[in-house]
């Protein structure tokens, strides 16, 4: 698990920091496409997203399972957990998404 928190001297608490995670889940979903199968060999499909956001909270995301990430990728890959606990705070929200795109 990552503990370096940056958001340490904002008095943040543990809640506060879980909905900066929810939240940045969310809007990954948001900004998410389908990669195209055809650009693969094995024909996979990944949801993808640029990864613009707190490397802290992306590495917690990652830590949960929800994304795959490295460092040196300019793209984060949701997981199917993490496309449906999007999904679910999207929904909790009121917000309205679109189907994923396919994208080449």
């Amino acid at each position: 698990m990552t503990d370096t928190n940056p958001y340490a001297g904002a008095k943040l608490s543990a809640e506060d920091l879980g909905e900066i995670e929810r939240l940045t889940l969310a809007l990954i979903r948001l900004t998410a496409w389908k990669s195209n199968p055809e650009d693969r060999d094995d024909g996979q499909t990944f949801t993808r997203s640029w990864k613009g956001y707190s490397f802290w909270a992306l590495a917690r995301l990652s830590d949960a399972g929800l994304i795959r990430y490295k460092s040196d990728y300019k793209t984060v890959l949701l997981t199917d957990e993490g496309v449906e606990k999007a999904e679910e705070a999207l929904g909790s929200m009121g917000a309205a998404f679109n189907p994923l795109e396919t994208r080449g």
